[in-house]
């Protein structure tokens, strides 16, 4: 694990690193769909992306992905580093996981519909940021 992340955390006992992994899948795909569909409302309204870009590097919200994900969405290079494909599966294993527990998960929901109609785009081979296509695609359809 050395070299992967900052530390290494004990979770407790089995399943609860499992289910930590889980909430962190949430946390990640909710925010980077999240900016995905910022960064789709600050391109629409004709904002200065660069501008955008550094609004947001600098504010309370940055952090690696986040910054990783954004010059993705900006420069529309979708080099793979987590698949569309492969998140899909994640969001399915998590809210799975949520509804195992009796648990709502609304955000989750609406992103995993938006990574199911990235991969029918055939996009799935792409990063994750490839998000922004749905929601692309769903602009053009209320037009």
């Amino acid at each position: 694990m050395v070299g992967l992340c900052r530390e290494s955390i004990i979770c407790g006992t089995v399943p609860s690193a499992l289910t930590m992994k889980l909430a962190v899948n949430l946390y990640v795909i909710t925010m980077v769909t999240g900016l995905a569909e910022a960064a789709h409302f600050a391109q629409r309204h004709g904002m200065d992306l660069a501008q955008f870009t550094s609004v947001l590097n600098n504010g309370q919200m940055a952090s690696d992905i986040s910054r990783v994900k954004l010059d993705k969405l900006t420069t529309q290079d979708f080099t793979v580093q987590a698949a569309i494909t492969d998140v899909l599966k994640n969001s399915r294993l998590v809210a799975e996981s949520a509804r195992s527990a009796g648990l709502a998960s609304p955000l989750l929901d609406v992103c995993h519909t938006l990574y199911g109609e990235t991969e029918a785009l055939e996009h799935g081979s792409l990063d994750m940021a490839a998000v922004i296509r749905a929601i692309e695609q769903r602009t053009e359809t209320v037009r």
